[in-house]
């Protein structure tokens, strides 16, 4: 994975938010507002890194050449782009704060799942069997365990390509 030839790249983190952040600027404004195209005119580069600079942004990187950048990504996986960190030589993906990101993927899955099934819920213990109650809730259990039993399976994992693999295992909702 790397950029064409020419193209700049700046690396950059910011107080608020501390995972790394790729910019691939084309066009900027210059000093008047207008488009300016970032490889025809160098000021225009380093106009538009102060700017990124005065709104709080720390540069790690700038290379208006693209060539030593290619890599610095290499491998990571831009579901983790959130989590990515700076090591002065290349990106890294935080493993833990992917771990945190996955999780929290999980359990907003998880409770959209248990809302879906609120309703039918609902018309089983209204309609159907005792074993068609015991069913739905014995599946409900299960989505509200989910996390426990992801959260050991993700910490069992030790690298971002184990994490982008990682696939939940969702209980199979009854027919019922």
């Amino acid at each position: 994975m790397g950029y064409p030839s020419g193209t700049t790249v700046i690396l950059m983190t910011h107080p608020s938010y501390p995972a790394v952040r790729v910019d691939v600027p084309a066009m900027v404004e210059d000093a008047n507002g207008d488009p300016v195209d970032i490889a025809a005119v160098p000021a225009a580069l380093a106009a538009h890194i102060a700017r990124l600079e005065a709104d709080g942004n720390t540069i790690l990187k700038s290379d208006a050449t693209g060539a030593d950048l290619p890599d610095s990504r290499a491998g990571q996986s831009r579901k983790f782009r959130n989590c990515w960190r700076w090591d002065s030589t290349k990106i890294e993906t935080d493993l833990p704060m992917a771990r945190a990101e996955i999780m929290a993927v999980t359990r907003t899955e998880r409770n959209e799942k248990l809302i879906d099934s609120d309703g039918k819920q609902l018309k089983v213990n209204e309609t159907g069997s005792a074993q068609d109650q015991t069913d739905w809730e014995t599946h409900r259990q299960a989505l509200r365990d989910l996390p426990a039993t992801v959260q050991t399976d993700v910490d069992a994992l030790t690298t971002a390509a184990d994490l982008e693999a990682h696939a939940v295992t969702w209980p199979t909702e009854p027919t019922a």
